[in-house]
């Protein structure tokens, strides 16, 4: 949890940051960073279900996570565009610092003890 906590708040600032980068080499600069949390974070959260479960239960909840992930980034495939028409990317970035939160709260109310849990049936 350390490690995704950490790499949420790595991307947090400089999600806001993007809002005003200032020079397209600040821009990448702060892309990189973003990208450096979001892996740091992601590589974590994608191990949750082998934490948690065992067997072909880890397979569903993989599936069904990447499935999500995909609708997901559809549907914000399709806002972005709309919100950014004036040319403006501060609400996107905006979304992406919500979402990073968002996370981040899941995480810490949703899995508060990482360790495989015990069966309901002996």
């Amino acid at each position: 949890m350390l490690v995704i906590t950490l790499g949420c708040l790595i991307m947090l600032p400089a999600l806001l940051a993007m809002s005003r980068p200032g020079s397209p080499v600040a821009a990448v600069l702060l892309m990189a960073v973003i990208l450096f949390g979001f892996q740091t974070a992601i590589g974590n959260v994608q191990t949750l279900p082998s934490d948690f479960f065992g067997g072909k239960t880890v397979g569903t909840l993989a599936g069904l996570s990447g499935m999500a992930a995909k609708l997901g980034a559809v549907g914000l495939t399709a806002l972005v565009p709309w919100l950014t028409a004036d040319g403006n990317y501060t609400p996107a970035f905006i979304i992406g610092a919500a979402l990073a939160l968002i996370a981040l709260a899941s995480i810490w109310t949703l899995c508060p003890k990482i360790e495989p849990l015990k069966p309901l049936i002996k």
